[in-house]
């Protein structure tokens, strides 16, 4: 059983990498069934309605998961080199898959996706077509400041630094209402601050003395609270301020942050057998891919609310298994998809490319 391979790489935050994918799709899912913000409040005392919500609560930190991940792996004790390589391949990435989809879009339904679709969706950043890539470009250029910042800091003061800004965005912003321009978790600010997070629980070692199973205990009762919470929809008045059990269903939302923290936790933890070992070696570079094909444009606009028409006609059962399947099949076929995006950027020598630009980058910079 391992847990790390030689040179540090830790399988269970891989596997945390496709499992928060998975709930990326399924929360896009579960928004398509249009049965969480219905029209009628009868819908609101159904069992559907409170087992999807159950399942939104419980998939709702995976971006928060992911901004996470991004700081726990990527803080180095010993400074390291950023290459531009790394946030172009991305970009190439989401390009390519964007082209893709808009040209197939064109041939089944020509007045949807037209010449001046092909053009927005060849440039992402520019159109904020992937609010989650515009935001972690601009993270990836803070980081080695950030990097440089976490290893100054000794331990203590970055665990209490973290937590003050944690208790601001999280008590402060989401609960109390009060105006930090966090744009409700939408933006770069916010990807810092679960960046530094990711790092100070790797630097801290926080955590250290939880078992996988203790946290996975904390994981549900922080779920359970947040979907009690959200269906009892209570109001508080706090002086001028109103504070909402609803405001517990977001990213900001404390409950949701913890979970998320607890699952990296978990996660970093876990051992696993050689064959396991190679699902998650095979699966985990190819996961994003499923975040660029399920927030096209074209996709999220147009092809996901097919479970929509059988709510009423089927049994709720039959919806909630349907709309979990499609999720996790969604996911499978995207890392199949990405295998080929791999080999043929191999095979057009495109990361020796990239590559190239690093060192090119390099010998100008010094």
């Amino acid at each position: 059983m391992r847990n790390r391979e030689t040179g540090g790489r830790n399988y269970g935050i891989d596997l945390l990498r496709i499992l928060a994918m998975f709930f990326v799709i399924l929360l896009h899912s579960l928004d398509g069934t249009k049965v969480l913000f219905p029209s009628s409040l009868e819908m609101c005392d159904t069992g559907l309605y409170k087992a999807l919500w159950l399942l939104e609560v419980i998939a709702y930190g995976a971006v928060n998961t992911f901004a996470l991940i991004s700081g726990y792996v990527g803080y180095r004790e010993k400074p390291k080199t950023y290459k531009i390589s790394s946030i172009l391949s991305l970009w190439l990435q989401v390009v390519l898959y964007s082209i893709i989809i808009t040209v197939i879009t064109h041939f089944i339904s020509p007045s949807i996706a037209t010449k001046t679709d092909l053009f927005i969706q060849a440039t992402p950043l520019m159109h904020k077509n992937y609010w989650y890539l515009n935001a972690y470009v601009g993270l990836f250029f803070f980081m080695p400041i950030l990097d440089t910042a976490i290893g100054k800091l000794s331990k203590k003061s970055l665990k209490r630094i973290t937590f003050a800004i944690l208790a601001v965005c999280c008590i402060g912003s989401q609960l109390m209402q009060i105006n930090f321009n966090l744009n409700e978790g939408y933006s770069v600010i916010w990807l810092i601050v679960l960046y530094i997070t990711g790092a100070t629980i790797k630097k801290c070692d926080i955590g250290k003395k939880l078992k996988p199973f203790m946290c996975l205990i904390i994981i549900f009762s922080l779920n359970l609270i947040t979907w009690l919470l959200y269906l009892l929809r209570k109001t508080f008045i706090v002086g001028d301020m109103t504070i909402s059990t609803t405001a517990l269903v977001g990213y900001l939302s404390p409950t949701v942050v913890l979970a998320s923290i607890f699952y990296i936790i978990c996660f970093s933890k876990l051992k696993f057998p050689n064959f396991m070992i190679k699902i998650i070696k095979f699966g985990a570079p190819g996961a994003f891919a499923a975040y660029i094909l399920n927030t096209n444009h074209f996709f999220y606009d147009y092809g996901r609310f097919w479970q929509a028409p059988q709510v009423g006609v089927i049994p709720s059962w039959q919806i909630i298994i349907l709309t979990v399947s499609f999720s996790l099949a969604f996911l499978i076929a995207s890392i199949l998809i990405d295998k080929i995006r791999q080999v043929l950027f191999i095979k057009l020598h495109i990361n020796n490319a990239l590559q190239a630009l690093d060192r090119k980058i390099r010998s100008i910079a010094k």
